[in-house]
């Protein structure tokens, strides 16, 4: 039995090499505090708030309307950016279409949101603006998506127009 055992395990063993030596070199993930900001994007890390799962955000305007959660239906106005200050989507990309879901849906048009979105504008009000920096765990991970590339800090100025 003993042998029938090693027999099985030394195998595996030998295979391991093959698994964890791949050709590409380890990349870590991005750091949000090491990371360095265009000018253009205002994004300053010490006036805003992180949340356990590295996600920061800051209030631009407060908003004074319907305090927005997982289900409600809300319409946004978006910009994003890479940290260095190029452009990769706005809502006004996308003008003819609604734009209204609920964050707790994940679905806007048929586009699956971020889950940085689901951490990020919970907790905002109708008319008010905040500025959102996603780690990439939150954002597209390892995935490259257009001119995104994988692992990406992503920057996002988000303004809820409506709510119900």
């Amino acid at each position: 039995m003993r042998r029938s055992r090693r027999a099985l395990l030394f195998p595996t063993l030998a295979m391991l090499p093959a698994f964890v030596g791949c050709n590409a070199p380890f990349q870590p993930l991005p750091s949000i505090a090491q990371t360095t900001f265009a000018s253009s994007l205002g994004v300053n890390l010490s006036a805003m708030t992180i949340t356990p799962d590295s996600l920061y955000y800051q209030d631009l305007v407060a908003g004074t309307g319907v305090t927005v959660t997982l289900a409600t239906i809300i319409k946004v106005e978006y910009t994003a950016w890479l940290p260095d200050g190029t452009e990769f989507d706005a809502s006004s990309a996308h003008e003819g279409e609604n734009g209204t879901f609920s964050v707790g849906s994940g679905r806007a048009e048929g586009t699956l949101e971020l889950a940085g979105w689901y951490e990020g504008i919970p907790g905002m009000k109708v008319g008010g603006t905040r500025l959102l920096v996603i780690p990439p765990k939150l954002g597209y991970g390892g995935n490259t998506v257009g001119m995104i590339p994988a692992n990406s800090i992503l920057v996002y100025k988000i303004t809820v127009v409506s709510g119900t």
